[in-house]
Protein backbone atom coordinates (compact mmCIF):
# COMPACT_ATOMS: atom_id res chain seq x y z
CA UNK A 1 0.00 0.00 0.00
CA UNK A 2 1.43 3.38 -0.97
CA UNK A 3 1.62 6.11 1.51
CA UNK A 4 1.77 9.84 1.65
CA UNK A 5 5.27 9.20 3.87
CA UNK A 6 6.48 7.53 0.81
CA UNK A 7 5.13 9.81 -1.17
CA UNK A 8 7.06 12.28 0.26
CA UNK A 9 10.50 11.01 0.44
CA UNK A 10 10.09 10.00 -2.91
CA UNK A 11 9.87 13.52 -4.36
CA UNK A 12 12.40 15.14 -1.87
CA UNK A 13 14.58 12.54 -3.20
CA UNK A 14 13.52 13.07 -6.56
CA UNK A 15 13.88 17.39 -6.12
CA UNK A 16 17.58 16.93 -4.62
CA UNK A 17 18.68 14.24 -6.44
CA UNK A 18 20.74 12.75 -3.71
CA UNK A 19 19.36 10.20 -0.75
CA UNK A 20 21.71 11.81 1.72
CA UNK A 21 20.34 15.00 1.02
CA UNK A 22 17.17 14.19 1.67
CA UNK A 23 17.51 12.25 4.28
CA UNK A 24 19.11 15.61 5.84
CA UNK A 25 16.10 17.26 4.57
CA UNK A 26 13.66 14.76 6.17
CA UNK A 27 15.56 14.43 9.53
CA UNK A 28 15.71 10.62 9.45
CA UNK A 29 18.50 8.01 8.48
CA UNK A 30 19.83 7.55 4.31
CA UNK A 31 19.16 3.58 5.25
CA UNK A 32 15.69 4.23 6.09
CA UNK A 33 15.37 7.21 2.75
CA UNK A 34 16.42 3.93 0.80
CA UNK A 35 14.17 1.65 2.13
CA UNK A 36 11.53 3.50 2.03
CA UNK A 37 12.17 4.42 -2.06
CA UNK A 38 12.45 -0.02 -2.53
CA UNK A 39 8.98 -0.12 -0.92
CA UNK A 40 7.59 2.31 -3.27
CA UNK A 41 9.46 0.83 -6.22
CA UNK A 42 7.79 -2.50 -5.16
CA UNK A 43 4.32 -0.96 -4.68
CA UNK A 44 4.83 1.08 -8.38
CA UNK A 45 6.15 -2.45 -10.37
CA UNK A 46 9.59 -0.85 -11.01
CA UNK A 47 12.70 1.11 -10.59
CA UNK A 48 12.10 4.88 -9.57
CA UNK A 49 15.58 6.41 -9.75
CA UNK A 50 18.95 5.42 -11.55
CA UNK A 51 22.34 5.55 -9.31
CA UNK A 52 25.29 7.15 -10.69
CA UNK A 53 28.67 8.74 -9.69
CA UNK A 54 26.95 12.23 -9.09
CA UNK A 55 23.76 11.09 -7.09
CA UNK A 56 19.93 9.57 -8.91
CA UNK A 57 17.87 10.91 -11.38
CA UNK A 58 14.55 9.91 -12.00
CA UNK A 59 13.76 6.36 -14.71
CA UNK A 60 10.78 7.17 -17.39
CA UNK A 61 8.55 4.88 -15.07
CA UNK A 62 10.08 7.62 -11.80
CA UNK A 63 9.31 10.70 -13.46
CA UNK A 64 5.80 9.24 -14.71
CA UNK A 65 5.05 8.64 -10.69
CA UNK A 66 6.54 12.12 -9.79
CA UNK A 67 4.35 14.28 -11.38
CA UNK A 68 1.31 12.30 -9.81
CA UNK A 69 3.27 12.08 -6.39
CA UNK A 70 3.27 15.68 -6.69
CA UNK A 71 -0.33 15.98 -7.18
CA UNK A 72 -1.71 13.20 -4.53
CA UNK A 73 0.72 15.51 -2.06
CA UNK A 74 -0.64 18.44 -2.91
CA UNK A 75 -4.38 17.21 -2.37
CA UNK A 76 -4.08 15.76 0.74
CA UNK A 77 -2.57 19.21 1.95
CA UNK A 78 -5.88 20.58 0.85
CA UNK A 79 -7.51 17.92 2.42
CA UNK A 80 -6.06 18.64 5.45
CA UNK A 81 -6.40 22.38 5.78
CA UNK A 82 -10.11 21.71 5.93
CA UNK A 83 -9.70 21.16 9.69
CA UNK A 84 -8.23 24.31 9.82
CA UNK A 85 -10.89 26.45 7.90
CA UNK A 86 -13.97 24.73 10.07
CA UNK A 87 -16.38 27.40 11.00
CA UNK A 88 -15.70 29.94 8.89
CA UNK A 89 -17.19 30.70 5.31
CA UNK A 90 -14.17 30.74 2.66
CA UNK A 91 -14.20 32.55 -0.47
CA UNK A 92 -11.33 31.18 -3.00
CA UNK A 93 -10.99 33.21 -5.83
CA UNK A 94 -8.71 33.28 -8.46
CA UNK A 95 -7.86 36.37 -10.83
CA UNK A 96 -6.00 37.35 -13.74
CA UNK A 97 -3.95 40.55 -12.84
CA UNK A 98 -5.88 43.67 -12.81
CA UNK A 99 -5.30 46.71 -10.55
CA UNK A 100 -9.10 47.71 -11.13
CA UNK A 101 -10.49 44.36 -10.37
CA UNK A 102 -7.97 44.48 -7.11
CA UNK A 103 -9.68 47.35 -5.50
CA UNK A 104 -13.09 46.19 -6.36
CA UNK A 105 -11.85 43.33 -4.34
CA UNK A 106 -10.84 45.59 -1.62
CA UNK A 107 -13.98 47.88 -1.56
CA UNK A 108 -15.67 43.95 -1.07
CA UNK A 109 -13.84 43.22 1.74
CA UNK A 110 -14.62 46.41 3.57
CA UNK A 111 -18.03 46.14 2.56
CA UNK A 112 -18.33 42.63 4.76
CA UNK A 113 -15.83 43.50 7.19
CA UNK A 114 -19.08 42.38 10.01
CA UNK A 115 -19.39 38.93 8.10
CA UNK A 116 -17.39 36.32 9.58
CA UNK A 117 -15.56 35.06 6.13
CA UNK A 118 -12.08 34.06 5.26
CA UNK A 119 -10.45 34.63 1.82
CA UNK A 120 -8.39 32.88 -0.37
CA UNK A 121 -7.06 35.35 -3.40
CA UNK A 122 -4.91 33.71 -6.20
CA UNK A 123 -3.52 35.92 -9.10
CA UNK A 124 -1.66 34.27 -12.43
CA UNK A 125 -2.39 34.40 -16.20
CA UNK A 126 -5.67 32.52 -17.76
CA UNK A 127 -4.02 28.92 -18.19
CA UNK A 128 -2.99 28.88 -13.81
CA UNK A 129 -6.35 31.00 -13.11
CA UNK A 130 -7.83 27.87 -15.09
CA UNK A 131 -6.05 24.80 -13.04
CA UNK A 132 -6.69 26.85 -9.64
CA UNK A 133 -10.50 26.16 -10.52
CA UNK A 134 -10.14 22.74 -11.83
CA UNK A 135 -8.21 21.32 -9.15
CA UNK A 136 -10.66 23.06 -6.46
CA UNK A 137 -8.11 25.68 -4.92
CA UNK A 138 -10.23 28.52 -6.16
CA UNK A 139 -14.19 28.06 -6.14
CA UNK A 140 -14.44 30.68 -8.69
CA UNK A 141 -12.09 32.73 -11.22
CA UNK A 142 -12.37 36.33 -13.17
CA UNK A 143 -10.21 36.08 -15.87
CA UNK A 144 -9.37 39.24 -18.56
CA UNK A 145 -8.32 37.61 -22.33
CA UNK A 146 -7.35 38.81 -25.27
CA UNK A 147 -10.36 39.08 -27.89
CA UNK A 148 -8.29 36.77 -30.04
CA UNK A 149 -8.22 34.40 -27.54
CA UNK A 150 -11.53 34.07 -26.30
CA UNK A 151 -12.48 30.72 -29.27
CA UNK A 152 -9.34 29.51 -27.66
CA UNK A 153 -9.50 29.96 -24.02
CA UNK A 154 -13.37 28.75 -23.76
CA UNK A 155 -11.41 25.22 -25.15
CA UNK A 156 -9.24 25.16 -22.45
CA UNK A 157 -12.02 25.47 -19.96
CA UNK A 158 -14.61 22.98 -21.38
CA UNK A 159 -11.52 20.28 -21.37
CA UNK A 160 -10.71 21.13 -18.13
CA UNK A 161 -14.40 20.81 -17.23
CA UNK A 162 -15.24 24.54 -16.36
CA UNK A 163 -17.77 27.06 -17.93
CA UNK A 164 -16.67 30.85 -18.68
CA UNK A 165 -19.74 33.20 -18.88
CA UNK A 166 -17.77 36.86 -20.68
CA UNK A 167 -19.36 39.62 -18.89
CA UNK A 168 -17.70 42.54 -20.66
CA UNK A 169 -15.73 43.50 -23.97
CA UNK A 170 -12.54 45.80 -22.61
CA UNK A 171 -11.33 48.32 -25.34
CA UNK A 172 -7.39 48.37 -25.70
CA UNK A 173 -5.10 51.26 -24.67
CA UNK A 174 -1.42 52.10 -24.56
CA UNK A 175 -0.90 53.78 -21.40
CA UNK A 176 2.05 56.04 -20.98
CA UNK A 177 4.98 55.79 -18.73
CA UNK A 178 5.02 58.72 -16.07
CA UNK A 179 8.60 59.15 -16.55
CA UNK A 180 8.22 59.10 -20.63
CA UNK A 181 10.23 62.37 -21.38
CA UNK A 182 7.55 62.50 -25.07
CA UNK A 183 3.74 62.19 -24.97
CA UNK A 184 3.93 60.52 -28.14
CA UNK A 185 5.03 59.87 -31.88
CA UNK A 186 7.91 57.29 -30.86
CA UNK A 187 8.86 55.31 -33.75
CA UNK A 188 9.25 52.59 -30.82
CA UNK A 189 7.28 51.60 -28.15
CA UNK A 190 9.00 50.12 -25.24
CA UNK A 191 6.24 48.18 -22.91
CA UNK A 192 5.71 46.81 -19.15
CA UNK A 193 3.48 43.67 -19.81
CA UNK A 194 1.88 40.95 -18.45
CA UNK A 195 3.12 37.77 -18.78
CA UNK A 196 1.05 36.02 -21.28
CA UNK A 197 0.55 39.50 -23.47
CA UNK A 198 4.11 40.13 -24.18
CA UNK A 199 4.86 41.98 -27.53
CA UNK A 200 7.85 42.34 -29.90
CA UNK A 201 8.56 43.01 -33.49
CA UNK A 202 7.32 45.88 -36.28
CA UNK A 203 3.55 46.88 -36.39
CA UNK A 204 2.31 50.09 -38.46
CA UNK A 205 1.21 53.35 -36.55
CA UNK A 206 -2.09 54.88 -37.47
CA UNK A 207 -0.51 57.12 -40.08
CA UNK A 208 1.25 54.05 -41.49
CA UNK A 209 4.91 54.26 -40.45
CA UNK A 210 6.57 51.52 -38.87
CA UNK A 211 6.87 51.27 -35.05
CA UNK A 212 9.00 48.75 -33.24
CA UNK A 213 7.62 46.92 -30.19
CA UNK A 214 9.94 45.74 -27.50
CA UNK A 215 8.54 44.52 -24.19
CA UNK A 216 10.89 44.87 -21.93
CA UNK A 217 9.20 43.84 -18.54
CA UNK A 218 7.05 40.98 -18.58
CA UNK A 219 5.31 39.95 -15.28
CA UNK A 220 2.43 38.84 -13.60
CA UNK A 221 2.55 40.94 -10.70
CA UNK A 222 0.08 44.33 -10.73
CA UNK A 223 1.85 46.28 -8.20
CA UNK A 224 5.15 46.25 -10.28
CA UNK A 225 3.77 47.02 -13.88
CA UNK A 226 1.86 50.05 -11.95
CA UNK A 227 5.39 51.10 -10.66
CA UNK A 228 7.21 51.27 -13.54
CA UNK A 229 4.39 52.77 -15.36
CA UNK A 230 4.60 55.60 -12.87
CA UNK A 231 8.31 55.77 -12.54
CA UNK A 232 9.35 54.82 -15.79
CA UNK A 233 9.35 55.67 -19.68
CA UNK A 234 7.52 52.29 -20.26
CA UNK A 235 4.47 51.99 -21.63
CA UNK A 236 1.59 48.94 -21.57
CA UNK A 237 -1.08 48.03 -23.73
CA UNK A 238 -4.36 46.50 -22.04
CA UNK A 239 -7.74 47.00 -21.35
CA UNK A 240 -9.24 50.57 -20.82
CA UNK A 241 -10.50 50.65 -17.18
CA UNK A 242 -9.16 46.93 -16.57
CA UNK A 243 -5.58 48.40 -15.90
CA UNK A 244 -3.55 50.32 -13.45
CA UNK A 245 -5.41 52.84 -10.84
CA UNK A 246 -2.49 54.74 -10.88
CA UNK A 247 -2.60 57.82 -12.85
CA UNK A 248 -1.22 57.07 -16.00
CA UNK A 249 -1.92 58.84 -19.27
CA UNK A 250 -3.97 57.01 -22.30
CA UNK A 251 -3.02 57.35 -25.55
CA UNK A 252 -5.25 57.97 -28.64
CA UNK A 253 -2.21 56.87 -30.87
CA UNK A 254 -2.23 52.84 -30.70
CA UNK A 255 -1.47 51.12 -34.04
CA UNK A 256 -3.74 50.20 -35.70
CA UNK A 257 -2.81 46.86 -35.56
CA UNK A 258 -3.50 46.72 -31.86
CA UNK A 259 -6.56 48.12 -31.61
CA UNK A 260 -9.10 45.29 -30.63
CA UNK A 261 -10.81 44.29 -27.41
CA UNK A 262 -10.42 41.99 -24.57
CA UNK A 263 -13.19 40.04 -23.16
CA UNK A 264 -13.79 39.79 -18.95
CA UNK A 265 -15.98 37.20 -17.45
CA UNK A 266 -15.82 34.60 -14.91
CA UNK A 267 -15.32 30.95 -14.65
CA UNK A 268 -16.86 28.10 -12.35
CA UNK A 269 -16.63 24.34 -12.15
CA UNK A 270 -19.02 22.89 -14.72
CA UNK A 271 -22.59 22.49 -13.22
CA UNK A 272 -21.22 23.64 -10.20
CA UNK A 273 -22.52 27.49 -10.07
CA UNK A 274 -25.41 26.70 -7.76
CA UNK A 275 -22.88 25.08 -5.42
CA UNK A 276 -21.01 27.99 -4.71
CA UNK A 277 -20.56 28.71 -1.16
CA UNK A 278 -22.20 31.98 -0.21
CA UNK A 279 -19.15 34.35 0.12
CA UNK A 280 -18.59 33.17 -3.77
CA UNK A 281 -22.58 34.21 -4.44
CA UNK A 282 -22.14 37.08 -3.32
CA UNK A 283 -18.65 38.32 -4.55
CA UNK A 284 -20.46 37.17 -8.27
CA UNK A 285 -23.52 39.34 -7.52
CA UNK A 286 -21.23 42.38 -6.55
CA UNK A 287 -18.85 42.23 -9.59
CA UNK A 288 -22.02 41.65 -12.07
CA UNK A 289 -23.45 44.80 -10.35
CA UNK A 290 -21.26 47.18 -11.30
CA UNK A 291 -21.86 50.13 -13.28
CA UNK A 292 -19.53 49.38 -15.71
CA UNK A 293 -20.38 45.69 -16.10
CA UNK A 294 -23.83 45.80 -15.94
CA UNK A 295 -23.96 49.08 -18.08
CA UNK A 296 -21.77 46.66 -20.52
CA UNK A 297 -24.10 44.02 -20.72
CA UNK A 298 -27.36 46.45 -21.28
CA UNK A 299 -25.66 47.57 -24.36
CA UNK A 300 -25.64 43.87 -25.79
CA UNK A 301 -29.24 43.56 -24.79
Amino acid sequence: MIELRHLQCFTVCADTGSFSEAARILYTTQSNVSKMIRQLESETGGQLFERHARGIALTARGQYVYRHAQQMLEQAARLSGFREEEGYEFLRLALTPSSWLSDRFVDFCLAHEAEAWRYRVFSGGPDEVIRLVRDTAADIAFVQVGGAEEASFEYRCRHAGLTFRPLRSVRNILYQGGGAQTAGGERSLRLVQRIGEEMAGAVLSQDGSPVQLCTVVATDSDYILDKLLSSTELCNVSGDYMNGSGPHAARDDLPESLQGESIFGWLVRRGGEELLPEPAKVFEAYIEALPEIRGAAAETD
